[in-house]
């Protein structure tokens, strides 16, 4: 989904989605995303699919210009704080985005991974570090080291912490490991 083709010079990010079907060893179109995104995250949650975050690119608009010397500085690149979600086993062909809320930062080339706890229904999704939006000071974009826990079904962040220093950028065996411990700092 998404992504930077060649086909533009990785200039502009695509909105295209397409699922795999095994049986006629073909790919298919699904709905687009709502926002043109690349260097996003996509969790498999429940069922669900979510795209999380990511860079676009800014042709013009409301009050933004390609001569805006914040955007050419920034090569024309915004940086996402929008969640989608895309719900196939219960819409089927008929499945659409929906916009599910945003992060509390705009953020790009981050780790991301859904943890459901043994028993519940409801999950939740870690985000680990990444590029945050342009700054104009060092001109460029910073990275973060903190880590965000968004639940879906509230369509909310839980909360945010710093890692401390060594960290691993996300940790799967069979649970996330690494982000448990920020579950009980957030607490």
């Amino acid at each position: 989904s998404g992504g930077f083709p060649h086909l533009n010079d990785f200039a502009k990010p695509l909105d295209s989605v397409e699922q795999y079907e095994i049986g006629s060893d073909s790919w298919e179109p699904v709905d687009a995303l709502n926002e043109e995104r690349g260097d996003k995250q996509l969790i498999n949650l429940n069922g669900k699919i979510y795209a999380i975050g990511g860079e676009g690119k800014v042709d013009s608009g409301p009050g933004i210009t390609v001569d805006d010397p914040l955007v050419v500085l920034a090569g024309g690149s915004i940086v996402l704080d929008t969640v989608e979600v895309l719900d196939i086993a219960a819409d089927g062909d008929t499945a659409e985005w929906v916009t599910k809320g945003d992060m509390p930062a705009s953020l790009f080339r981050f780790g991301a991974s859904g943890w459901v706890e043994e028993g519940s229904d409801d999950g939740v999704i870690f985000v680990f570090g990444g590029q945050v939006g342009f700054e104009a000071e060092c001109e460029c974009f910073r990275t973060t080291e903190k880590v965000m826990v968004f639940n879906p079904s509230q369509s909310k962040v839980l909360g945010q912490s710093a890692p401390s220093t060594g960290m691993a950028n996300s940790v799967v065996v069979g649970h996330v490991v690494a982000a448990a411990a920020i579950v009980m700092m957030l607490a």
